[in-house]
């Protein structure tokens, strides 16, 4: 990492939620090797000619933002650091965090391993050297980085030979000063309520959905569009005829989006249609089609562990899914078992089922 003529690393890209020190690891890393650290903020950035400089034939024209950095840093092999990745603007051409758009595609030419590096302040004919540059980048959610751009890092979990220990935690944190939520505390929700498993920029999630019969559609809990839609589609599917109030907690102040909540949407429905109860311990996540299909969601690994802290037993996900399930460390899924659909019908046999046989397995150790 430290030769001094050619790049030795690819960049390296740190995704983790906001305030977990990722920045603070950049800077270590440039006083580790000896090196300048500079920074360059993406987000927002939708204009190219902000990271490429303008041409000196425009008024107020000015070097782009990685070659100021590079002068700033009064070296040729300083640690940039890209922040907010994820971030970056989609420009005229693009969409945030969806195609190629041109701060996307100026962004690749400076991570080129080539040198062949230009800047529109100082000319393209003249080539910048950027190879003994080091870049390190930083985002939150590494779906919303391109797929040719987050190509370009290294980017990756290692497992570490050291674990801290549910017995030693105490040790190291004290006594826990939130008593849990009601699965964790072992009180058994109302039957009018599933488990969904969601996820978060901060890792996985455990939310309450529950329904009532009421004299309107209402969908409360500061639910966004896509979340709103998925209800319409659950409700339709489940033959709802009557008007349902659905809320989505138990934080209600929290903004929730996204498909995630179908499988749980639709088990709520049937339970409401059937007049029974989705036995307790069972979290779902998976997206639904109005044809009673289940698609594939993202998140599984964070939402497994969430479903395995909040003392879960069984959690319910889409076929499409098995392989990210396969893929989770088995000390994370210890103790849950996994059932997977590739329609609402097996949903619903599922569900049919456990009513009928009350299984032991499947219910809190109240």
């Amino acid at each position: 990492m430290s030769h001094p003529s050619t790049r030795q690393v690819r960049p390296l890209l740190l995704v983790g939620p906001p305030g977990c020190g990722k920045t603070s690891i950049a800077e270590s890393i440039a006083k580790a090797l000896g090196r300048r650290f500079e920074m360059v903020s993406l987000g927002g950035l939708s204009d190219a000619g902000e990271l490429k400089g303008h041409r000196r034939t425009y008024i107020g024209s000015q070097p782009g933002k990685i070659l100021s950095a590079l002068i700033a840093s009064g070296s040729k092999n300083p640690v940039i650091l890209l922040d907010e990745i994820d971030k970056l603007g989609g420009g005229a051409s693009g969409v945030s965090g969806a195609g190629m758009g041109e701060p996307a595609s100026a962004l690749l030419d400076a991570l080129d391993a080539s040198g062949g590096y230009t800047d529109n302040f100082v000319g393209n004919e003249i080539p910048i050297d950027l190879t003994q540059v080091l870049f390190v980048a930083t985002a939150n959610d590494c779906d919303r980085i391109p797929p040719a751009l987050a190509n370009r890092f290294d980017v990756g979990t290692e497992e570490l030979p050291m674990r801290v220990t549910e017995e030693s935690l105490v040790d190291w944190l004290g006594l826990p000063t939130y008593p849990g939520n009601r699965w964790t505390r072992g009180i058994s929700p109302s039957s009018a309520s599933v488990v969904g498993l969601g996820w978060t920029e901060a890792g996985g999630t455990m939310l309450e959905v529950e329904c009532l019969p009421s004299s309107e559609w209402l969908i409360t809990g500061q639910v966004g569009v896509t979340l709103q839609e998925t209800v319409r589609i659950a409700a339709s599917w489940s033959k709802i005829t009557n008007p349902m109030h659905v809320n989505i907690g138990p934080d209600v102040s929290a903004r929730k989006d996204g498909p995630s909540l179908g499988l749980a949407l639709a088990a709520l429905f049937w339970a409401q249609r059937r007049e029974r109860t989705v036995p307790h311990g069972i979290g779902f996540t998976g997206a639904i089609t109005l044809s009673g299909g289940v698609e594939r969601v993202g998140g599984i690994r964070e939402k497994v562990v969430a479903a395995s802290l909040g003392g879960l037993k069984v959690v319910v996900l889409p076929k499409a899914n098995k392989a990210e399930w396969k893929a989770i460390e088995d000390g994370l899924k210890d103790g849950l078992e996994v059932v997977f659909v590739e329609d609402l019908t097996e949903l619903e046999g599922l569900l049919d089922e456990l009513a009928e046989l009350r299984r032991e397995s499947f219910m809190y150790e109240v």
